[in-house]
């Protein structure tokens, strides 16, 4: 990069850290460490789409294009092996779209949507997913509320940000009115944490809508069956 030069003078010669004749202001330095971060972003997504079940690097990439801090802690744990996904295939599984476990101290999350066959707007939506389970613990306690309500918020600026990106998440309704009760809410988040309060359920951590007796579910901010 031509980074390094050669200095010849009076005290004799040394290295030092040059120019190269490019730019080295902060933020070109800045942009060039980013670059290599992509860089190590794009081989541990790689090396692990190759070595585990979940095939999705569209998904993953999502937590670090689309994501906070949270989800991109998400998926370095994912390269770590501190966290692992899982894919649901049993009978509880039918009833959510996302649940996280701990399991001999490890957190796991278990999707229930994702196949290899996925396009590419459903993998999107899997990053989504993920988006919201990256706020998940493992453990059920007095604080599932609270996490609950975050995962929601955390979840639905990925979708927003994958919207304003052009990017097709596809027509999910349930994601188009969670960022619709976002901006009905005025950045008002006591009023949006009241629709997630509403919409989702906090009784273990999952991505699972509220069912009501008669079978049905709420959705909207307006309490609207579906």
């Amino acid at each position: 990069m031509g980074l390094l030069e050669l200095n010849l003078g009076k005290n004799g010669a040394k290295m030092s850290v040059g120019n190269g004749g490019m730019d080295m202001s902060m933020g070109a330095i800045a942009s060039v460490i980013r670059s290599m971060d992509v860089i190590n972003i794009n081989l541990n997504i790689e090396k692990y789409v190759k070595t585990h079940k979940f095939k999705s690097a569209v998904s993953l990439h999502a937590q670090y294009g689309y994501g906070d801090e949270t989800q991109k802690t998400l998926l370095s744990n994912l390269f770590k092996g501190k966290t692992a996904i899982s894919i649901g295939e049993n009978e509880e599984s039918a009833l959510y779209r996302a649940k996280t476990e701990l399991e001999d101290g490890k957190r796991v999350v278990n999707l229930t949507g994702y196949s290899d066959s996925l396009s590419i707007e459903g993998q999107m939506l899997q990053g989504i997913i993920l988006g919201h389970e990256a706020y998940r613990n493992g453990s059920v306690d007095m604080n599932n509320d609270i996490e609950t309500k975050l995962a929601v918020l955390g979840h639905t600026k990925v979708a927003i940000r994958m919207a304003q990106d052009e990017r097709s998440f596809g027509n999910d309704s349930q994601i188009i009115n969670d960022i619709n009760a976002y901006f009905k809410s005025g950045g008002d988040l006591n009023q949006f944490y009241m629709y997630a309060g509403d919409a989702y359920d906090s009784s273990a951590d999952y991505w699972k809508l509220i069912s009501k007796s008669d079978g049905t579910h709420v959705l909207e901010w307006d309490k609207k069956k579906i």
